[in-house]
């Protein structure tokens, strides 16, 4: 019941005031304005004024993203707080944001809040770029926080970045001898448990998740489902390989199966733990490769038909003869193909993903397994269930135009119009069982 009296204005760039503050990664620019009277007791405030910001710019340095503004107001009216309604440029979309608040210290000072995502880029990084539509709210009083959210991702491309740098340790320091006068020491205490946040977030994937990278060009869809609390969150569902090749020192390989799954470990961190089976099939030899575990630490199993030692089988899959034959060069890069499989491929220029980068495409692959020579095919997603590629041989007459419908969930309908008039038309049925 202790009594408020604070009068705050102030208006310049809240850049400079965002430096001082504890919250690295985030970044906040742009005019601000405070005109705000606090009366009352603490228990409950009697506020009064605005707080406005804008034009302005957030920018989460972690995960690229940025969100631009043109005014965020604030508006105190004794004991309710509002945040008007201001929209957001996130990317090619937008967020839109509300909330309230009440200065209610008998009721733990409740809020809610709101934001409907549209197409919005939620992160922009080297290896991962990724845009989605839904909406989110968040709710607080005197039990808790509760976090609603529906998620529909509209587009996400992860590329696996080569040899990632290990992670740096956090060290404790402890000075030792006596602290100089007047500094406190600066090792916090272990607080107690706060107020429980209950979860209730479904993400669902519907298709045109792309990972990429070290050899890797996959599409992927599925559904997440996180409950519990934020301290014992509860993992449901998982992701599933739609289409996907993997290619191996000029070797294509096609993934047959795929599942990644999130569960928590020791520590309660999320952990992706993978299943993906990749086959090549020869005239004389077929070999499947599959890799499962955590998605950083996988392990690799290689089986073949006929039955073969792994070594004899990575030779027979990359240079068609015994490991006994292999020259010293192919050694080097049997050890190199083993070592992308299991996480630890080279970097370097990718050629293919700059241009499909630079072009727009969802999908640019380079077929050297046929009899008839390489073929390049280049294609886009002109809706979320047709695809439209182009295929090109090594030699005039060898194009063709590729039609791929998804009808329903596990029926697809294929059709390929070659140069030469001639025309090709399928169905493919999957089925998860």
């Amino acid at each position: 019941n202790s009594p408020l009296d604070l009068r705050i204005a102030w208006n310049g760039d809240v850049g400079p005031l965002m430096a001082l503050a504890p919250v690295d990664g985030h970044r906040l620019s742009g005019a601000g304005a405070i005109d705000l009277t606090v009366r009352g007791v603490v228990d409950r405030p009697d506020a009064r004024g605005t707080v406005t910001l804008g034009p302005g710019v957030y920018e989460n340095l972690e995960y690229g993203t940025k969100l631009e503004f043109q005014l965020i107001e604030i508006l105190a009216n004794g004991p309710r707080i509002e945040l008007k309604p201001f929209t957001a440029k996130a990317g090619g979309g937008e967020i839109s944001v509300e909330a309230s608040a009440d200065l209610d210290g008998a009721r733990g000072y409740p809020f809610q809040v709101t934001a409907a995502l549209a197409d919005a880029l939620l992160a922009a990084r080297d290896d991962i770029v990724a845009t989605a539509s839904g909406n989110v709210r968040l709710e607080s009083g005197k039990g808790g926080m509760s976090v609603y959210a529906r998620i529909d991702t509209e587009k996400i491309e992860v590329e696996l970045i080569d040899n990632l740098p290990a992670s740096i340790p956090e060290l404790r320091v402890v000075e030792l001898g006596p602290l100089p006068p007047g500094r406190k020491d600066e090792i916090k205490e272990e607080s107690g448990p706060g107020l429980p946040v209950a979860l209730d977030v479904e993400v669902v994937i519907p298709d045109r998740l792309y990972v990429r990278g070290r050899g890797l060009d996959s599409e992927w869809n599925g559904q997440i489902g996180v409950t519990g609390t934020a301290a014992a969150p509860v993992v449901n569902g998982q992701i599933n390989l739609k289409r996907g090749t993997f290619d191996l020192l000029g070797k294509q390989l096609e993934l047959t199966e795929g599942v990644v799954r999130l569960q928590p470990n020791a520590s309660g961190e999320l952990e992706a733990v993978i299943d993906i089976l990749a086959v090549y099939e020869g005239s004389d030899f077929s070999a499947s490769v599959r890799l499962d575990g955590l998605a950083d630490q996988p392990q690799m199993t290689l089986t073949s038909t006929p039955d073969l030692p792994r070594d004899e089988i990575l030779a027979r899959l990359l240079f068609g003869k015994n490991a006994g034959a292999l020259t010293a060069i192919e050694s080097v890069q049997l050890a190199a193909a083993v070592a992308t499989l299991t996480g630890g491929g080279g970097g370097g220029f990718d050629p293919i993903r700059s241009i499909r980068q630079a072009t727009g495409i969802d999908a640019l692959r380079v077929d050297t397994s046929g009899d008839a020579g390489p073929t390049v095919e280049a294609g886009k997603y002109v809706t979320d269930d047709v695809y439209i590629g182009v295929k090109q041989g090594a030699t005039a007459g060898q194009g063709s135009v590729v039609v791929e419908v998804e009808l329903f969930d596990n029926v697809t309908v294929e059709s390929e119009s070659k140069q030469d008039g001639s025309q090709k038309v399928g169905a493919r049925l999957k089925w998860d069982y």
